[in-house]
């Protein structure tokens, strides 16, 4: 029966699961065949144990290991999905081979007809198959998990990650920067190092993008978004972390650092855009390209940092990166509480020939405290 079941699977599929029904239906015949001269021996009273007969009846077993090993990597085939389905009724079919063994070693046990050295030998064979199939079962699942295990990983790695720039995504930041405000409120509690222990978020936008995107098309600005990118990069601190925050605006959370460095990094990450011009698709065919940065510290007030959450102090970045916007382009504008030291007057804004990074003071905070 189990042939003819063969039989058809192997008339109907196609590619390697025809194969392999190939394979399968021939250690099926040489199993038949060679249990069938072992017992007709039996019969005429000239089989002993050792003789002849044991070795065709041993390696029609090890066939079957055999089919397995040739089987493997078959549901991983971009093969038709009724050869899928064709899968999954010999895995059933496998299975069932596998339970009938016991059924095997049983009746080698209470056959009262067979000799004694007979039939231990047919239950040691039997065992022994039983062993190595649930070895390769074992290690079959092994693998499997192993695959699912990597799959997952590059599945949540694509799900936190941009697509175009290879930066990572919002996704990302919403699901890591509540541990990151957690360690910055635990650095206040316990009064660490004041050098690392602030929050800065950056929110950069390039200066008229939509007109690189009109005038050359969107192949390039993808193509200048991905430079811009990796300027930006190349201007921040491995400890930073740099994120496609949507369209062509990224976000800087810059951790364990001190809030009067912000300057500085809004320094390197303007020169690093505007200093060299963007590549075309011609190699002699460039544009310049700036871009605006707004920036805001948290914990809002140094002296009680859980009064104003992180969600306040990004929209203060936003609100910073407007009045950039506002004030020219290609310029930092950073947002600092109402008598914050480092809140300077406007004549010290100024600071370089070609952009500035700017300190806007809030005059009055009382409706960013949390009641």
């Amino acid at each position: 029966m189990l042939a003819f079941v063969l039989g058809v699977f192997w008339h109907r599929a196609s590619g390697r699961w025809r194969t392999f029904y190939g394979y399968f239906l021939g250690a099926v015949l040489f199993n038949s065949v060679a249990f069938y001269l072992l017992n007709l021996e039996l019969d005429n009273g000239g089989y002993f144990t050792g003789s002849w007969y044991d070795l065709p009846y041993s390696a029609s077993f090890a066939a079957f290991t055999v089919v397995a090993l040739a089987g493997q990597g078959l549901s991983s085939t971009t093969e038709a999905s009724a050869d899928e389905t064709y899968a999954s009724w010999i895995a059933a079919l496998a299975m069932l081979a596998v339970l009938s063994l016991p059924v095997m070693a049983a009746v080698a046990l209470l056959d009262r007809d067979l000799p004694t050295p007979v039939a231990r030998f047919r239950v040691l064979v039997t065992l022994g198959t039983m062993f190595a199939m649930a070895f390769l079962i074992f290690f079959k699942h092994y693998r499997l998990n192993e695959e699912l295990k990597r799959t997952n990983k590059v599945l949540q790695e694509a799900s936190l990650t941009d697509p175009l720039t290879g930066l990572r995504n919002r996704r990302y930041f919403l699901s890591t920067i509540e541990g990151e405000v957690d360690h910055v409120l635990r650095s206040y509690a316990d009064n660490r190092d004041q050098r690392t222990r602030d929050l800065v978020f950056y929110l950069i936008d390039a200066d008229n993008f939509k007109e690189v995107n009109d005038r050359y098309g969107h192949d390039v600005g993808d193509r200048v978004l991905v430079e811009m990118a990796c300027r930006i990069s190349s201007a921040i601190r491995h400890s930073d972390v740099l994120v496609r925050w949507g369209g062509e605006e990224f976000l800087i959370l810059s951790r364990y650092t001190d809030r009067t460095e912000a300057k500085t990094l809004s320094a390197r990450v303007l020169a690093a855009v505007s200093d060299t011009p963007f590549t075309l698709k011609n190699p002699n065919e460039t544009i310049c390209r700036t871009c605006s940065i707004g920036w805001a510290a948290f914990p809002w007030l140094s002296e009680d940092p859980e009064i104003v959450n992180y969600e306040q102090v990004l929209n203060f970045a936003d609100r910073a990166l407007g009045e950039a916007k506002r004030a020219g382009k290609n310029r930092a504008v950073g947002l600092l509480p109402a008598g914050d030291q480092l809140a300077p007057t406007l004549s010290e804004m100024a600071y370089s020939n070609h952009m500035t990074a700017d300190v806007l003071a809030i005059v009055d905070t009382t409706d960013t405290r949390q009641e």
